[in-house]
């Protein structure tokens, strides 16, 4: 069964013990319990001595821990969690016992961490994680639990620094952008955005100076322009800028062959082929002159049939049927050195059933159950001798339950529910396969880090220390050599660096006072 709270089971358990405590208790009416002290513990209704309505929970010291209500037995509406000092720490919406509307986690300042919308306790919408000045730190979208679509990582100064694309859970594609060297100079892929979401133009950097082509769009996508830098001198006429023209080709007696388009006069895309009647009969997809790509084609230029893709030394790359440009059917790939890579079933565009995974020694790599075009069932991965490098099992697409994972020089094992890592999660080193050393040991809730993390050297001495404050490091985190002495001991406040061994850190400034 899966968690529904941390937060919520250390409620029944502070109602629970309480209970034990007291003397007399109305099983169907108000009751207030209390701290050995003689502070309120907890107060509200029970029914058949049961909780239901609304309830309060208290630290020993008399500061609310706990609010929220409950109808039919069953959680509802908004729960608010509070530290010792009265802050909030969590606010979560439920309905029928689930979490439903926005969730909100906050810092032990009170500032708020992330918000994200829940339907049936899974994350939809989009997600946001915000620096301690409140400036967004990263906004993510989420559908049915996972995260699927675009997620967007920003500066302090709120330019976007990490596009990522998912799809069902799935990394797809993640750049790097808009990023400065050490000298604070631009470098690399740089990207301005419309408030659309749209690109804005596109370009790199190097020393601080625009290089190479750079691409404008318009507010819908269409590209408008393009020109070409030299160290940050535009270069007038050059013939990377020249748009793709259409281009035909004829049979010496005059009938059409082939059509398509070309690009400083060699075959980009898709051309198609037809007889000396007029008739379509094949296409084929060039890259810089060269065919990556072969099969049917019909009459609006969607894939039909049986397609075959290849690398640039004319080696199958790929196989496997469309209808429409949908992919059906069994799909083979294949490494560069002709092996098997990857075979496995879609179904209207979606895996569906087993799918296999090779190395290029033909040794099987990974294997997964698909349905409705999500991970469903046991997933197996080894290494090229054949080792097993995960296991774990997946929920519709979820991750749930134990995981285990072989990592270089240690293991790592853990649970997980609704795709977050939950509970205690250790690390083993596998140097020593007679005995497990303990390598790490921490505990997380819905995938936020949370209270004292522990790490070790492979001789068993302590390496580092520290806590977790929702989600992010707070107060002393000490290292330590291997001979177990304390080296080295870095003051956190809310996840950022203050104070290196007592003496104040300023950001910014590689020194400190």
């Amino acid at each position: 069964m899966k968690l529904i709270s941390f937060y919520l089971i250390l409620v029944f358990v502070s109602w629970f013990d309480c209970t034990l405590a007291q003397p007399k208790v109305d099983p169907n009416g108000y009751n207030t319990f209390y701290h050995s002290n003689g502070n309120i513990s907890s107060e509200g209704n029970l029914q058949e001595g049961k909780p239901n309505g609304y309830w309060k929970t208290y630290y020993s010291n008399g500061v609310l821990k706990s609010q929220g209500n409950r109808i039919n037995f069953e959680l509802d509406s908004v729960w608010k969690f509070y530290s010792d000092s009265g802050l909030i720490e969590n606010e979560i919406r439920y309905k029928n016992n689930k979490k439903n509307g926005f969730s909100n986690v906050y810092d032990s300042l009170g500032n708020l961490v992330s918000t994200c919308n829940y339907i049936q306790n899974q994350k939809n919408g989009e997600e946001l994680i915000f620096y301690p000045n409140g400036s967004i730190k990263q906004r993510t979208s989420y559908n049915q639990g996972r995260k699927d679509g675009n997620s967007s990582v920003y500066n302090e100064s709120g330019i976007v620094i990490l596009k990522e694309d998912f799809v069902e859970g799935f990394l797809n594609n993640r750049e790097e952008v808009n990023r400065v060297d050490v000298d604070g100079a631009k470098t690399g892929l740089w990207k301005e955005y419309y408030d659309n979401g749209k690109e804005k133009w596109v370009g790199n950097f190097k020393n601080g100076k625009i290089e190479g082509i750079v691409r404008e769009y318009d507010s819908k996508g269409r590209l408008k322009k393009l020109n070409k830098f030299e160290k940050g001198i535009i270069q007038e006429d050059a013939e990377e800028v020249i748009f793709v023209v259409l281009h035909r080709e004829y049979y010496k007696t005059g009938e059409l062959h082939l059509i398509g388009g070309i690009s400083n006069n060699k075959k980009q895309g898709l051309f198609r082929e037809f007889d000396k009647d007029s008739n379509l009969i094949n296409g084929y997809i060039y890259v810089n002159d060269s065919v990556v790509g072969e099969g049917m084609v019909d009459s609006s230029s969607l894939y039909i049939g049986d397609w075959t893709y290849y690398f640039s030394n004319k080696q199958v790359k790929a196989t496997g049927s469309y209808s429409k440009s949908v992919k059906v059917g069994e799909w083979k790939y294949y490494h560069s050195n002709g092996e098997l890579e990857q075979i496995g079933t879609y179904r209207n565009g979606i895996p569906e059933g087993e799918w296999k995974w090779y190395h290029r020694n033909k040794q099987l790599k990974r294997k997964e159950n698909y349905r409705k075009g999500k991970e469903d069932g046991i997933s197996l991965e080894y290494d090229t001798l054949g080792i097993l490098l995960t296991e774990g099992e997946f929920i519709e697409g979820i991750q749930d339950g134990v995981w285990f994972y072989n990592v270089g020089d240690h293991t790592e094992e853990g649970a997980y529910a609704d795709g977050e890592k939950t509970g205690i999660w250790e690390f083993y080193y596998t140097i020593n396969q007679e005995k497990k050393e303990l390598a790490f040991k921490g505990e997380y809730i819905n995938g936020i880090p949370l209270g004292k993390h522990r790490y070790f050297y492979p001789n068993g001495k302590l390496k580092e220390e520290g806590k977790y404050d929702s989600g992010m490091k707070e107060g002393d985190w000490k290292k330590y050599n291997a001979d177990g002495q304390l080296i080295l001991t870095i003051l956190y406040k809310n996840g950022i660096e203050f104070k290196y061994d007592g003496f104040k850190f300023k950001p910014g400034l590689d020194s400190i006072e």
